[in-house]
């Protein structure tokens, strides 16, 4: 049995029907249509500053973004990582942006340090919002990559 604290053994553990608030949905189906991954570094890390505003008017908390200086003027970082500084409420973003890494980010605000939670939230998200997407991705363990 897998521990709160960590990660899932693999993507299919955390595959469910997941409740989300209709407002989520509305504002992740909007980002979606932005093309989060198309633009600069810049013109990207705006779409997900939009996203975060929303999810933080959501759910009624003040959580800010910030990025690694390279993601503003380098699109090609080979991965992401993030962050979550809850005692802070900052979401970090390093290397490449990944909106997977960001929904997972935003997982710990909700759920807390379980990493458990926090990959089925936004696995389960990126997937109805995303499903085209989703199905190109391929699994390592808990994680999803590009297949490219």
């Amino acid at each position: 049995m897998t521990h709160p604290e960590e990660y899932p053994q693999s993507v299919e553990e955390v595959i469910c029907d997941v409740k989300y608030p209709g407002a989520v949905l509305r504002a992740v189906r909007q980002f979606k249509e932005m093309k989060p991954w198309r633009g600069s570094g810049i013109e990207r890390a705006a779409k997900f500053m939009w996203l975060n505003e929303q999810l933080c008017s959501i759910y009624g908390v003040d959580i800010k973004l910030s990025f690694d200086p390279l993601i503003l003027v380098d699109n090609e970082t080979p991965s992401g990582n993030g962050f979550c500084y809850m005692d802070q409420g900052i979401i970090e973003l390093v290397g490449k942006l990944s909106v997977i890494t960001f929904l997972h980010e935003w997982g710990h605000v909700l759920k807390g340090w379980s990493e458990y939670e926090a990959c089925k939230w936004s696995i389960n998200l990126f997937r109805r919002v995303f499903p085209v997407q989703y199905s190109r991705l391929n699994t390592d363990g808990h994680i999803l990559r590009s297949a490219s």
